[in-house]
């Protein structure tokens, strides 16, 4: 994110909209997190990497609720 940082939001791409948000939902180490169609708009490797990060953050100890239609995740 650090690369974009002096843009407008309103410019950026879906896929990094949605990046933004996911940083926004993190920033404050909840401990319970709900994500609606997180991976909507992301390129496969940062699907990926949300996959990963979310089953870090469930394993340790936090609520996730994922609400999505892609049978993958």
């Amino acid at each position: 994110m650090y690369e974009v940082k002096d843009k407008l939001v309103r410019a950026f791409l879906r896929g990094m909209k949605q990046k933004l948000l996911l940083c926004m939902a993190l920033v404050n180490d909840p401990e319970v997190l709900f994500l609606d169609e997180p991976t909507s708009g992301l390129d496969v490797e940062s699907a990926r990497l949300l996959r990963e990060k979310v089953n870090q953050y469930n394993r340790n100890g936090k609520t996730v609720f994922l609400s999505t239609h892609n049978m993958e995740v």
